[in-house]
């Protein structure tokens, strides 16, 4: 079994022996990229992705160097074609991070995760995603990197704040405290865990030290951000230095089963390049406004044309679109990706003067099994089924700026829509080859966001 650590340093390991032989720290990061995004590739997005700097040549020459490379060391766990480049799961393996995209939902009110799953997460997290790897002369890799990193870190902040929930709930009160500790030590600015060690320690029989983690709070807070702790946390220093123990913590009600059934939907899938470029000239604050206001862009978009968000990303989004909702679910996606491009194509702020912000989109019409998820705002329904893997692959076929759609979209009612055949291309998975076209007259429609509010100026 061939065990992927990407949690922390790099570690690949076959029958407990480290996985040499890899050519170049681009080999490895590669096969990191294909385990990690779990969807197959076109070679000439995974050449722009590692070689972007390079002509295109020089690009697609380096890459089948390193195919060749990955064939040798790990080729077991590839599926490689002539067009595109894929992990392939059906050959043992074991990566470490699919245990927090498991069992630890994005946007998620409450884990649906039981208490030793979360506890599996927590053994998992070694530190941040590749921790201290580099590619040198890839920005696109060192770009996607940086957003997974930033995703996958507060998927774990999520996860053991829940943990630490569950595990008071049940008056494991040692474990909560190491529990807390070790996610104040992720963020330690965030004023909530503050609260729950301070509860936790009072709980306990440790008033005194409750009152000290109060004022290594206002330390901090002041230091860092020049602000003052929160009413409640200086109420619940008060009730703790009073004698007044809070309450413990109640374990949220685990969330309804969500309800499965087959719809044939048109998928959106969108994803945003030139973040890395925005993040050299903003501080972690306004980064976070830019990504805060990407992410309501997609909400936006997907309410006005009458979709449904399916995944969301600070970096990318996948939106289904589907009757009885509307009328025409092929055209109104088509109208989203243009009005979505647009709003890209204007994404400028005082910071940075021209716009740089680009999208890659795919668009694809098929019979999918759709989960309603329940508590989820951010990801209203789940979707399984091949239309999904062909929409990502649409989508990474896409340059920048581009927008593919299906053979199967474009006949159904898009004579109001200007495009051209781009070629048919076989897909491993499908029965039949998809033809594919790009969209190449915009509409009107524009969708603008308040520069001041998505990018404030850097300090």
């Amino acid at each position: 079994m061939l065990r992927i650590t990407v949690l922390g340093s790099l570690q690949i390991v076959r029958a407990d022996q480290p996985v040499t032989g890899f050519v170049s720290s681009k080999a490895q990061a590669l096969l990191c990229y294909l385990a990690l995004t779990a969807r197959p590739h076109a070679r000439a997005a995974l050449a722009g992705l590692l070689w972007g700097e390079l002509p295109e040549t020089d690009a697609r020459m380096n890459l089948r160097h390193v195919l060749t490379n990955l064939r040798q060391v790990v080729g077991a766990h590839l599926r490689i074609t002539r067009e595109t480049v894929e992990f392939d799961r059906s050959a043992p393996y074991w990566l470490d991070v699919e245990q927090i995209q498991l069992h630890v939902q994005p946007g998620a009110a409450a884990s649906q995760a039981s208490t030793d799953e979360l506890l599996e997460v927590a053994k998992c997290y070694r530190g941040d995603l590749l921790e201290g790897f580099h590619v040198r002369e890839a920005p696109a890799f060192e770009e996607w990197l940086l957003i997974q990193r930033e995703c996958i870190r507060q998927r774990m902040l999520h996860a053991l704040h829940e943990l630490t929930v569950q595990l008071t709930a049940r008056g494991a009160h040692s474990a909560a405290l190491a529990c807390a500790t070790q996610l104040l030590a992720l963020d330690p600015l965030r004023e909530d865990t503050y609260r729950q060690l301070m509860r936790l320690l009072a709980q306990s029989g440790q008033p005194s030290a409750a009152l000290l983690q109060y004022q290594a709070c206002k330390r901090m807070l002041h230091a860092e951000l020049g602000a003052k702790p929160a009413i409640e946390t200086t109420q619940l220093f008060e009730q703790i230095k009073a004698g007044r123990f809070p309450a413990p913590e109640i374990k949220p009600e685990p969330p309804r089963t969500p309800a499965t059934e087959r719809r044939h939907l048109t998928l959106l899938a969108c994803q945003v390049r030139g973040l890395l470029a925005l993040a050299e000239h903003l501080d972690l604050d306004a980064l976070g406004e830019v990504t805060r206001s990407l992410q309501a862009l997609y909400s936006d978009i997907a309410r006005q044309f009458g979709g449904r968000i399916a995944e969301q990303r600070s970096d990318g989004v996948l939106i289904a679109f589907g009757a009885p909702q509307i009328s025409d679910p092929a055209l109104a996606a088509v109208r989203a990706a243009l009005a979505l491009m647009d709003a890209l194509n204007q994404f400028t702020s005082p910071v940075v003067r021209t716009p740089t912000l680009t999208a890659q989109i795919g668009i694809h019409t098929g019979r999918v099994i759709v989960a309603e998820q329940y508590d989820m705002p951010h990801a209203a329904i789940g979707i399984v089924g091949l239309p999904l893997m062909a929409v990502h692959r649409l989508q990474s076929l896409a340059a920048p700026a581009t927008i593919l759609i299906s053979g199967t979209t474009e006949r159904r009612a898009l004579e109001r829509v200007a495009y051209k055949a781009r070629g048919t291309y076989t897909f491993d998975e499908l029965k039949q080859p998809l033809a594919v076209f790009q969209v190449v007259q915009s509409h009107p429609t524009r969708h603008r966001l308040p520069a001041a509010k998505a990018y404030p100026t850097a300090i």
